[in-house]
């Protein structure tokens, strides 16, 4: 799902052929299965991120640079126009027992609403109380048809980018939409096991998925192995900034 999600927010007209080749045929691999997917993801976004030329020439990456490559008239299909069944058909080959996918897709594939820009600039601007928020927010939210953990966290991201001057990274969100719809979904309230790697950015991962849970009225307590981690974490620019804005306090 990542290597879709990354490919998706890169130069629209690649993406657009990308996909749209991948989608309606335009290789020479018939069957593709779910691993051989990802690895023509891969290598994709290999070829792409890299300065120079790649110059493996194995099946995959043939594929892959097949599907990249500009057409011979020079029209291209932008991402708006590739069937939204086209990409999420190419989610569910990759993650065939993930049900949500409709959902992550809508929050991916050019995300935007009038309610969030509104809600998340009177939150920044008027200092407003913790209970103000979640009325600011319910509002905003009852005004307009999206889902609605999508909502919060596209509110929390925008603020984030108006006070820090950047935004959540496409695995942050998914990361936090997992953890809000478990809970969500969870009838004995079990929670979610995340493993995260080193460098995604968990401490603003946790804090959004604390400041959402608190808005929508739970109570919150954040647990770590090390007090030492702790207490840096507890004054981490971003996350106490976040924080305050919402009326919170660490």
């Amino acid at each position: 799902m990542e290597q879709i999600i990354e490919l998706l927010h890169r130069n629209e007209n690649i993406t657009g052929r990308f996909i749209y080749r991948l989608c309606g045929g335009e290789t020479t691999t018939v069957n593709i299965t779910k691993e051989l997917l990802k690895q023509i993801f891969e290598a994709a976004l290999h070829c792409l991120k890299s300065e120079s030329e790649i110059l493996n020439e194995t099946e995959v990456y043939r594929i892959a640079k097949e599907l990249l490559k500009p057409y011979p008239n020079g029209s291209d299909l932008i991402i708006e126009n590739v069937k939204f069944e086209d990409v999420k058909l190419m989610c569910q080959k990759m993650n065939a027992n993930y049900l949500g996918i409709d959902e992550m897709l809508n929050m991916f594939l050019h995300f935007t609403n009038e309610n969030v820009e509104k809600v998340a600039n009177a939150i920044t601007l008027n200092k407003l109380t913790l209970d103000e928020c979640k009325a600011q927010i319910e509002n905003g939210f009852n005004q307009c048809k999206i889902d609605k953990e999508i909502f919060y966290i596209e509110i929390v991201n925008k603020i984030l980018f108006i006070k820090q001057n950047f935004a959540l990274r496409p695995t942050q969100k998914i990361a936090i939409l997992f953890a809000l719809k478990n809970y969500q979904s969870s009838t004995d309230q079990s929670g979610i096991l995340q493993q995260i790697a080193t460098g995604e950015g968990k401490t603003l991962i946790i804090a959004v998925v604390s400041i959402i849970s608190v808005l929508k009225g739970y109570t919150v307590n954040i647990v770590t192995s090390s007090p030492v981690l702790a207490k840096r974490d507890a004054k981490d620019p971003p996350c106490v900034e976040l924080f305050k804005v919402f009326g919170l306090k660490i």
